[in-house]
């Protein structure tokens, strides 16, 4: 609600309109997939879509997503990161994003602590733990680490989301990619 205005409408039943539109114009159910947090609309995108594309979650979300999903549909987590090794920088990269929107918004923090983080209020400045547990700050290898606690947690697919977002991301993916190479060797 935080990002519609004034016109306030119940996400779910607007999610769950929009799906209904979809499918009566003849949109395949699979090749819908939502924006899916919480356990309602998990549920709404394990019903009716092909499955949920998480964002802004940690690796327990991942474990908890899947629980609700069922084996069927498709889980694919999107996994911010940071290239750069230097982890002070990396964790000050990952507390603007987060805050900014993020933790201003209440879907997301309400998730956060349904997921590891109870205590956590809207606009709190976010502590070390949660940063990394959301973002790994470690560079490329920690990156792929991360990728792998996702799928072993039940994700199908795990996109990536480079940090910062203003900088020209093929560097990033071509780190990713080259640490993704040297294990594979």
């Amino acid at each position: 609600r935080e990002a519609i205005g004034d016109a306030y409408q119940k996400p779910y039943q607007v999610l769950s309109e929009f799906v209904d539109r979809l499918l009566q114009l003849g949109v395949p159910r699979d090749q819908i997939i939502l924006a899916a947090l919480r356990k309602k609309v998990l549920r709404l995108s394990a019903d009716r879509t092909a499955g949920a594309l998480p964002y802004f979650t940690t690796v327990e979300h991942t474990k908890k997503a899947r629980e609700t999903l069922g084996q069927g549909p498709v889980l694919a987590v999107v996994q911010s990161f940071v290239a750069g090794k230097d982890q002070a920088a990396a964790r000050s990269i990952v507390r603007e994003w987060a805050l900014n929107p993020y933790l201003k918004l209440q879907n997301y923090v309400n998730n956060l602590k349904e997921t590891g983080f109870p205590d956590l209020q809207l606009g709190d400045d976010p502590s070390d733990a949660l940063l990394e547990s959301l973002v790994p700050v470690g560079g490329t290898k920690d990156t792929v680490a991360r990728i792998g606690d996702h799928l072993s947690a039940g994700a199908d697919h795990v996109p990536l989301w480079p940090l910062p977002v203003s900088e020209d991301p093929i560097p990033a993916f071509t780190a990713i990619a080259d640490e993704l190479k040297s294990q594979s060797s």
